[in-house]
C-alpha cells in the first residue's frame, strides 16, 4: 500500500502503534521495500491513517460496507488490531453505542467481546435487554435460520453469545 511507504519514511518517533512501529523497523528500511496490509479494507486503513496523523478521523465514510460490517466497526477493529491509542477506540465505541440497532447489535457485541470495549458490551446487552428489541433479534434470526428470509448471517455472528451473556444476567444461578 503506497500510504504505508509514506508511513515508513516519517520519524518513527511519531508512529502511534507499538504494532507499526515494530512492522516499520522490519526489514532493511530500503523505501522501496513495501509492508503489506492485508486485513483491512483500504477505506478503512485510510481513516485510520489519517486519524494517525491529525489526531481526528477524516469527514466522511465510505457507504461500500455490508451495512453488518459497518465502518466504524471496521475502524474499531483496526485501532484494536493495530494497538492504536484508547482514544480511538473510545470514539469508535462512543459512536456504536449511539447506532445501535436490531441489525447491528448481534455483531457489534460480538467485535465488543473481541477487542474488549466493555462499555460497548454493556450497551449491547442493555439495547438487547429490552424486550421488543429481543424479540425482534429472535423473530430475524428465526426467519433467517428457516431460510424464508435472505439475509447475510454474518450480521449475527454474536447472537448465541448475547443470548448466553443476556440468559446469566436475567436467569439467577
Amino acid at each position: 500500500m503506497s500510504l504505508l511507504r509514506l508511513m515508513r519514511r516519517v520519524s518513527l518517533h511519531t508512529a502511534r502503534s507499538s504494532v507499526f512501529k515494530q512492522l516499520l523497523c522490519q526489514g532493511d528500511n530500503d523505501a522501496s521495500s513495501c509492508v503489506r496490509i492485508q486485513d483491512v479494507k483500504a477505506p478503512v486503513f485510510k481513516a485510520l491513517l489519517h486519524y494517525l496523523y491529525t489526531d481526528r478521523l477524516p469527514n466522511g465514510i465510505d457507504k461500500s460496507l455490508p451495512s453488518f460490517e459497518s465502518f466504524d466497526q471496521q475502524l474499531l477493529l483496526a485501532a484494536d488490531t493495530y494497538a492504536i491509542d484508547e482514544r480511538l477506540k473510545f470514539i469508535c465505541e462512543e459512536k456504536l453505542c449511539n447506532k445501535l440497532s436490531v441489525d447491528t447489535v448481534a455483531s457489534t457485541f460480538h467485535l465488543a467481546e473481541k477487542c474488549k470495549c466493555d462499555r460497548l458490551n454493556t450497551a449491547c446487552l442493555k439495547f438487547a435487554a429490552k424486550p421488543e428489541n429481543l424479540i425482534a433479534v429472535m423473530q430475524m434470526y428465526s426467519k433467517i435460520s428457516q431460510g424464508s428470509e435472505q439475509h447475510n448471517t454474518a450480521g449475527l455472528s454474536g447472537l448465541p453469545e448475547l443470548l448466553n451473556k443476556l440468559a446469566h444476567a436475567f436467569v439467577p444461578s
